[in-house]
């Protein structure tokens, strides 16, 4: 797995001082990777992943254990979680 890029998330609604204060401390822990860099604001409870050329070799067990769903042809991937899903496409 390699990525180049970044992902901007922006969280609104009620209790949303509650809810970041117990999301920041673990993006923050992704800051300790290699190739990774989290940004914050604060004051609009946004966060910015920047991957700069991360690079992970990732079996398919590894993948499956993580609830990673991998197409017949290995071409892409399907993530799922909290009503999101993301499908990676092999390039």
């Amino acid at each position: 797995m390699s990525a180049s890029g970044s992902v901007t998330m922006t969280y609104s609604g009620s209790n949303i001082e509650e809810y970041w204060s117990n999301l920041k401390p673990g993006l923050e822990l992704m800051n300790q990777q290699d190739g990774i860099t989290v940004t914050f604001n604060d004051a609009k409870h946004t966060y910015t992943i920047t991957y700069n050329n991360l690079s992970q070799t990732l079996t398919d067990q590894t993948l499956s254990s993580m609830g990673i769903q991998i197409n017949q042809n290995g071409s892409k991937l399907k993530m799922a979680d909290e009503g999101k899903e993301i499908i990676y496409t092999k390039q």
